[in-house]
């Protein structure tokens, strides 16, 4: 009698902890998707205030479609104070679990850069490059990754250790050169690398990368660590027939910050020169006609004048 009860409240106990678990978030997992032209661009470039956009998606695994559904908006307001651009979540099912998936963009910036309030992410990734190689480091705000964790906690009583986090880069080589590089205390494509693996990726390739427990312990205890060695082509960087339409239009969208700015200040130096060289030009001489009053005529070399100088701006 004695056991049969011990039983069942054993089998009662179990049965609790199972429904607890399953009422709130048991995973996450941040996602990164890196571009070789951006890194190499930024490594090969002088200018320090250069930075680029990058894609994050950030998943939670919900206890069920109507847990995600009733929690989705909640849980995108808290991961816009640690994202740039976070977009509209979404409900998705993997396997066997229902998990909220979010978009939101991290910056990708020379190594020293400081970025700007708007520009800061939670994750980011620097690189730091010499004359023939660029170091790849992923880096981690300790102090915006403990206020998650405060905020996670408070909200669905979970911790959001990074052991427990899953960390991946998906690569993809959108340049038209074949790039050689090293991957270090990772998997790739599913194959463990406990040291480093050295690659070469063709255009159009992809390499999924997860960061191995080893590695992201770095990650937590120094806020950085290098994750791959990228070796530069020489010359000028060919990129992707896409990529090149997307500059040629000027809506490439990855560029933010004081590039930017630069740009809008250059074209703005190069009108006053335009504006001189058409005054400077010599005016064709027109036959004099009888002009009864002056004044109107003052009045009318102003008009033409103004609709020079305004058709210039113009162009």
């Amino acid at each position: 009698m004695f056991l049969k009860k011990f039983m069942n409240q054993k089998v009662f106990v179990l049965s609790s902890v199972f429904v607890l678990s399953i009422l709130i978030a048991c995973k996450y997992a941040i996602n990164i998707d890196l571009s070789l032209q951006k890194m190499i661009t930024l490594a090969k470039s002088n200018k320090d205030v250069m930075v680029y956009d990058s894609g994050v998606q950030i998943k939670f695994q919900m206890a069920s479609t109507k847990k995600c559904e009733s929690e989705k908006e909640n849980l995108a307001a808290i991961l816009t104070r640690y994202y740039k651009e976070v977009r509209e979540s979404k409900c998705a099912t993997e396997g066997t679990g229902v998990f909220l998936v979010t978009e939101a963009l991290i910056s990708i910036k020379k190594q020293g850069t400081v970025l700007k309030d708007k520009d800061k992410s939670m994750v980011g990734i620097d690189i730091d490059s010499s004359s023939d190689k660029a170091d790849v480091y992923l880096t981690m705000d300790k102090v915006m990754f403990e206020s998650l964790y405060m905020d996670i906690k408070k909200k669905y009583m979970q911790k959001t250790q990074l052991a427990n986090i899953d960390l991946s880069i998906r690569l993809v080589n959108d340049t038209k050169q074949n790039i050689n590089f090293k991957v270090f205390n990772s998997f790739v494509n599913k194959t463990p690398y406990p040291a480093f693996g050295t690659f070469s990726a063709k255009p159009d390739d992809t390499f999924e990368i997860v960061i191995s427990d080893v590695l992201k312990q770095y990650i937590n205890d120094t806020g950085f660590r290098r994750i791959m060695i990228i070796d530069l082509p020489s010359g000028e960087l060919s990129p992707q027939k896409d990529e090149v339409k997307k500059e040629e239009s000027g809506n490439t969208g990855d560029e933010t910050g004081s590039k930017k700015v630069e740009e809008k200040e250059t074209k703005k130096e190069e009108l006053p020169p335009a504006i001189e060289d058409k005054k400077d030009e010599p005016k064709k001489e027109e036959p004099k006609k009888e002009e009864p009053k002056k004044e109107e005529s003052k009045n009318k070399k102003e008009k033409d004048n103004y609709s020079d100088d305004d058709g210039i701006i113009i162009n």
